[in-house]
């Protein structure tokens, strides 16, 4: 059934007509303001297509299976909500109103990395462990997070992760992600469901002030007690002092859970963006990078980041 979680936000939008100039060159998109509700439905057949294009913003061209991926969402329907703009006919129709194909704004649900048995998720343990390799390669990682990672890895005896997907369209407001993360909590304690570690994928940008090398990983979250989710900018310094990095969050709210995170690496993705699309717009002078942060921490860690967020969206 449709879930009851609602948030009604003030965006701005693409005007779909754009004004060309003179000589015929196109100018930029005007936008404007509009009122939307958005609101939090379990993933249907229908929103194949939408739940497939977030999943691409955030894997790009890594070689993984997304069909089959978003099969996997949507067949666990009893945990993790796709958002879509409510409307009138959506209030009288009820569950009848969601069957047909919609436009999907956001996504938030987890899967389970340890279900072998799907391609796809083969593929993206493959995926992570080779950015992985050559990740520590360059920057060797601590004990601590070799062991977290090493879980990923292990096919007898590992440790149960499941991995968060965050996803939404650029520009729908931070605001939408603190419902859809309290019903996750809810539903992942109805299922009985028991993860050991928590994984995700953020998307960051990184203007790198001492040297850009590509790579870079991180034993431990960034320093807490920072704010400024309308920005989304952080300056993350590594405890040794090296690496200094100005990072923009795409998602401004996971620089909260990047706090929370036990450990985590990056690797760059900017050879996979063609020059921005797919939620990865670059600078014009280039001198932001888009990278891909994988984080794992652990339930007390999201939970804490739960707390946080609806401090941050009550300031």
């Amino acid at each position: 059934m449709p879930k009851s979680k609602k948030a009604k936000l003030q965006d701005e939008v693409p005007d779909e007509e754009s004004d060309e100039e003179e000589d015929g060159s196109e100018s930029s998109i005007s936008t404007e303001v509009v009122q939307a509700d958005f609101e939090a439905f379990a993933p249907i057949e229908g929103d194949f297509g939408g739940i497939r294009s977030l999943l691409q913003q955030l894997l790009l061209k890594a070689p993984v299976n997304v069909n089959e991926l978003t099969e996997v969402i949507i067949q666990q329907s009893d945990i993790g909500c796709v958002h879509k703009v409510a409307t009138d006919e959506d209030a009288q129709q009820g569950e009848d109103a969601m069957e047909t194909d919609e436009d999907v704004y956001g996504l938030v649900t987890i899967v389970d990395l340890k279900s072998d048995e799907k391609e796809c998720i083969r593929q993206l343990k493959a995926m992570l462990r080779k950015r992985y390799g050559e990740i520590s390669s360059k920057s060797p990682l601590s004990e601590k997070a070799k062991a977290a990672f090493d879980q990923l890895w292990k096919s007898e005896k590992a440790k149960r992760v499941g991995w968060i997907i965050n996803e939404r369209l650029v520009n729908i407001p931070f605001q939408i992600a603190v419902p859809s993360f309290e019903s996750l909590l809810e539903e992942l304690d109805a299922s009985n469901t028991k993860f050991d570690q928590f994984l995700a994928i953020l998307k960051i940008h990184k203007m790198n002030t001492s040297g850009d090398s590509g790579a870079s990983a991180s034993a431990s979250g960034g320093d807490a007690g920072q704010k400024g989710r309308k920005s989304g900018k952080k300056r993350n310094k590594r405890k040794d002092g090296q690496n200094i990095d100005m990072v923009v969050y795409a998602n401004s709210e996971e620089e909260l859970l990047f706090e929370e995170c036990d450990c985590s690496f990056d690797y760059c993705v900017s050879n996979e963006t063609e020059g921005g699309v797919l939620g990865d717009r670059l600078t014009e002078d280039g001198s932001y990078k888009p990278y891909r942060r994988v984080i794992m921490f652990d339930r007390a860690s999201l939970e804490n980041f739960l707390t946080k967020l609806k401090s941050v969206e009550n300031d």
